[in-house]
């Protein structure tokens, strides 16, 4: 063998780790709502009902009777709602330039108000139909114009109020 053959080769460790370790050391070190049941599942099927620890069958069958609390999904940082409340008053903006009749707007934001021209309801005022198209942009349905107009108005006001 040649010392390109024996370079090319690669050598892989393989181990078994203590089956369950991980999801047991989650649970003692952080508690039972940060224990990831798709995780303890993916260890089930590998190693079987009878590797699991008595500490996480406890967990298991708290889970499944619906007494372990499920953790919620993180909301966004400050600084993360500033640049989203940023784009969607960039965005409204846009589209109300549109309707203005502003030569400067991006053939973009006209195809957007052509897909979600079928979704305004004729009584809406044109500020609510500009909210619509963009929960359309960013949601890709209307229905969070709210939350996104309130989002805009505490993290970017318009520079016009």
């Amino acid at each position: 063998m040649s010392k390109r053959d024996s370079a090319d080769q690669t050598t892989e460790f393989a181990f078994d780790v203590k089956p369950f370790s991980e999801q047991l050391h989650i649970l003692k070190d952080k508690g039972a709502r940060h224990v990831e049941p798709e995780e303890v599942a993916e260890e089930i099927r590998k190693h079987g009902l009878n590797a699991m620890p008595r500490e996480l069958e406890a967990w298991l069958c708290n889970f499944l009777d619906g007494k372990i609390e499920k953790r919620g999904r993180k909301g966004l940082s400050d600084s993360e709602k500033l640049f989203k409340a940023r784009r969607v008053r960039l965005i409204h903006s846009a589209i109300r330039a549109a309707w203005r009749g502003d030569s400067d707007v991006p053939d973009e934001v006209y195809e957007l108000l052509n897909e979600v021209e079928p979704e305004f309801d004729d009584a809406d005022a044109e500020s609510v139909k500009a909210w619509k198209a963009v929960s359309y942009f960013f949601h890709g349905h209307c229905g969070h114009q709210k939350d996104l107009s309130n989002l805009a108005g505490e993290f970017a006001p318009s520079a016009s109020k």
